[in-house]
């Protein structure tokens, strides 16, 4: 682990690898915990991190980069527009997520299949 680093920091690392993995050649998501693996700090609480890399594209009007990390056992985001999944998500939570999936490659990666289609 580096030496302490701001949560801006942290923050604008983590919006670099989502960035990454949004316009890698091979499209895919990311588990938490790989996540958290390729990074040289500890997370702590990840809403802490996500939460404002997601109110950050909001505001830019680009598609959410957070929906890209998801959970081991369900392969979907933890939260969905702001709203935690407990367990599965609901049929209109996994059309919203596949929706934003659709936005992301549409600006990050032009051409690459999305993985809920």
């Amino acid at each position: 682990m580096t030496g302490k680093l701001s949560p801006q920091d942290k923050i604008k690392q983590v919006r670099s690898v989502l960035l990454d993995i949004a316009a890698a050649r091979k499209f895919s998501s990311v588990t938490y915990e790989d996540l958290a693996k390729s990074l040289d700090f500890e997370i702590g609480l990840w809403s802490d991190v996500l939460d404002p890399i997601s109110e950050e594209q909001k505001k830019r009007r680009l598609p959410d980069i957070t929906f890209l990390v998801v959970r081991k056992d369900t392969l979907y985001p933890g939260k969905i527009d702001g709203v935690p999944i407990k367990d599965m998500p609901s049929k209109e939570q996994m059309n919203r997520v596949r929706e934003e999936i659709d936005e992301i490659i549409r600006v990050y990666n032009p051409g690459a299949r999305n993985y809920y289609s």
